[in-house]
């Protein structure tokens, strides 16, 4: 077993985690290999690949993966294989859904976007999947700015109740395509699935390790705008869009959490901006659009 740090977590794990960075102290997190459940009994919610039912969450790869994934209690996660499976995949699986899951067990509430560091503090740009947050992400890096977190950003409250975001881990996702827009070059890099056009990208430096003050959050809408545009919302819609920004939102319903998570979103959302932005298909429009991302943080 070996120690890691990530999302605020120390967490001990019998599977090697090099995407973490090695910590010490008492451990808040285990991850272990042993025997998971086909199923959990009359669970509250069932899906394709998971079902949950009060502090346990189960996750069954199938033929996208064959293992068996058990989050319980906030503390430990149990992991069973049932066939050959490389461990970047176990590892995939485990630092994203499963770490989502976790997070909410835990009462910590999981933004599904990239964080980075700005001079006000957290800036997290989220939206749905093909938003573009990684694309973006990387052209800020390559302005300057450091990551905090990729595609999970874990938000703590501090005593007084105002919003933090942990760091994750120094490593980007990058689709191939996006590597070719901002000229990185594949080459080299980590795949994170063998059959996927899917990289790691290190950051060499760039990562911010420790917690930020959350102060910003874009939501990217993707679609056929003339121009790039920020607004800011307030009220009750921007209350609803942090919630819809959660990372993997159907996991609260199982988890039968949605009372809490209401009032903490509700708390989080009045110590921050919200802001939407238009972010054009065309990718001419990107570096008019790190710009604006870019002078807004800066306000």
């Amino acid at each position: 077993m070996t120690l890691y740090r990530a999302f605020g977590l120390t967490i001990d794990s019998a599977l090697e985690l090099p995407e973490l960075p090695i910590a010490a102290g008492p451990a808040d997190v285990t991850i272990r290999f042993g025997p998971t459940p086909p199923q959990l009994e009359k669970p509250a919610i069932c899906r394709v690949l998971y079902q949950a039912q009060g502090d346990r969450w189960l996750m069954d790869g199938g033929r996208i993966v064959p293992a068996r994934f058990l989050v319980q209690g906030g503390q430990e996660v149990v992991v069973e294989q049932t066939g050959p499976v490389d461990a970047s995949v176990l590892r995939l699986f485990l630092l994203g859904s499963c770490m989502g899951a976790l997070l909410l067990q835990r009462g910590v509430m999981p933004l599904h976007g990239n964080a980075l560091a700005g001079s006000r503090g957290a800036a997290v740009l989220t939206g749905s999947v093909g938003a573009g947050k990684s694309t973006l992400s990387l052209a800020l890096l390559q302005r300057g700015h450091r990551l905090l977190a990729d595609d999970i950003s874990a938000v703590y409250r501090d005593p007084a109740g105002r919003p933090q975001v942990s760091s994750g881990f120094p490593r980007v996702k990058l689709w191939a395509d996006s590597c070719a827009l901002l000229d990185v070059e594949t080459a080299g890099l980590e795949r994170i699935r063998p059959e996927l056009e899917k990289y790691h990208f290190p950051l060499n430096g760039a990562f911010a390790p420790q917690p930020l003050p959350l102060d910003t959050v874009y939501v990217l809408l993707p679609g056929p705008w003339d121009a790039p545009r920020v607004e800011e919302l307030h009220g009750a819609a921007k209350v609803r869009e942090l919630q819809a920004q959660l990372y993997k939102v159907l996991f609260a319903e199982g988890l039968r959490i949605w009372p809490w998570l209401f009032a903490h979103s509700s708390a989080v959302a009045a110590h921050i901006r919200l802001c939407t932005v238009r972010r054009p298909q065309n990718p001419v429009y990107l570096p008019h659009l790190v710009d604006l991302i870019a002078e807004d943080m800066a306000r």
